[in-house]
């Protein structure tokens, strides 16, 4: 096994991986794969004591076999060959029971895995030349499932059942405290990609519950972002949708002892671009075999001979837009519709066909077709 012995205790910090998704169709295990290897190599390189994955690993709760040979591969490769230690939660796409198997015996090579909710919240102590870490491993869970564990009926939201959880943990002394968690951090901006993300107050939690900590390493939105002082989403290392084409994806580095943070960019290991314009224009740009496309024709609408002809010359067109018919004018834009909640494209697609906003009764019932096809996305 490899020396342990670093230098400075950095931490490297990265989220929702979701290996064997797909984009629109379009696998990308092999491009996972060369992220994987490249987070291997970074971590060698900035010598690294632990990684820290914040979540949505797989992207359903019973992956493929490709993505878990791909997992068992980069794990191992990290806890053996290069002795860096990996800490991990299970993510509302991770099958948790599955992910934090063995999870006792994994500790042994340096693998340290939370599925479930547990409480009291115990800490891995990480040590390296005097420095020490505390990293408490929060998986994500629903405020029922806290309801259990807390034994505290009077439980509603995400935000209640944390409060409970830290009311123990105080931010005292020298030793820096980091929490994992993958959950809605109020103020963070989501993505196309990020379908699983849940609507409504009580899944949304306030910034200050986490300030017993030093560094909150957050997953679950797929943009990378700061939220205050001390959290951080990190961000898909990879983009999953179009809505994320202009962003730079990147890993977070942590040096422990002077908390200073660095954006490691990610390579492109492939892009995503989107075309707009009348036809004549659109047929003006050259043929790219770098990135998926999407296309969106101005002035006319898509046809399927259209969309045939545009195939042929951008083979990676995933998505092909035309103009909307003229009874349909009246509509939302593209972009607006990129701003749209589910909530608020409810009240646009009654507005529309009926004539008038959602009743409190048609609310609750597309909150609760809503909260069903999110569960059914997360098996």
């Amino acid at each position: 096994m490899a020396d342990r012995r670093r230098g400075k205790l950095k931490l490297l910090h990265i989220s929702d991986l979701h290996l064997g998704i797909s984009f629109l169709g379009e696998p990308l295990l092999e491009y996972q794969r060369a992220f994987c290897d490249f987070l291997a190599e970074t971590a060698v390189k900035r010598k690294v004591r632990a990684v820290l994955v914040s979540g949505d690993v797989f992207d359903r709760a019973v992956s493929s076999a490709e993505a878990i040979a791909l997992y068992d591969d980069w794990i191992t490769k990290l806890c053996l060959k290069h002795g860096i230690a990996v800490c991990m939660i299970a993510g509302n796409h991770d099958g948790a029971e599955r992910l934090a198997s063995c999870s006792a015996l994994l500790r042994h090579a340096g693998f340290y895995v939370a599925g479930r909710l547990q409480s009291p919240l115990v800490p891995i102590c990480l040590e390296e030349e005097g420095e020490a870490v505390e990293i408490y491993l929060l998986p994500y869970f629903q405020p029922e499932e806290a309801r259990a564990v807390l034994e505290n009926s009077e439980i509603r939201t995400m935000e209640q059942a944390m409060a409970e959880l830290f009311a123990g943990i105080q931010k005292e002394g020298s030793i820096r405290r980091i929490l994992l968690a993958h959950c809605f951090a109020a103020g963070g901006e989501t993505s196309d990609s990020d379908r699983a993300a849940l609507v409504g107050g009580a899944s949304r939690v306030g910034a200050e519950v986490f300030s017993a900590f030093d560094y909150v390493a957050l997953g679950h939105l797929h943009r990378p972002q700061n939220i205050g002082q001390n959290m951080r989403y990190a961000g898909s290392p990879l983009k999953y949708s179009f809505s994320e084409e202009n962003q730079q994806k990147s890993m977070t580095l942590l040096d422990t002892r002077t908390m200073e943070r660095e954006e490691i960019p990610v390579p492109p290991f492939y892009g995503c671009k989107t075309i707009r314009g009348a036809r004549e224009e659109v047929w003006r740009e050259e043929p790219d075999a770098q990135n998926f496309i999407r296309i969106e024709v101005t002035d006319e609408p898509m046809t399927s001979i259209l969309h045939e002809t545009l195939k042929e010359k951008f083979p990676h067109l995933l998505v092909a837009l035309g103009r909307r018919p003229e009874t349909m004018r009246h509509g939302h834009t593209v972009e607006e519709m990129h701003q749209l909640t589910p909530e608020s494209l409810l009240d646009a697609f009654l507005m529309e066909t009926a004539g008038q906003p959602p009743s409190a009764a048609e609310r609750e019932w597309f909150k609760k077709a809503l909260d069903a096809v999110q569960q059914a996305d997360m098996q």
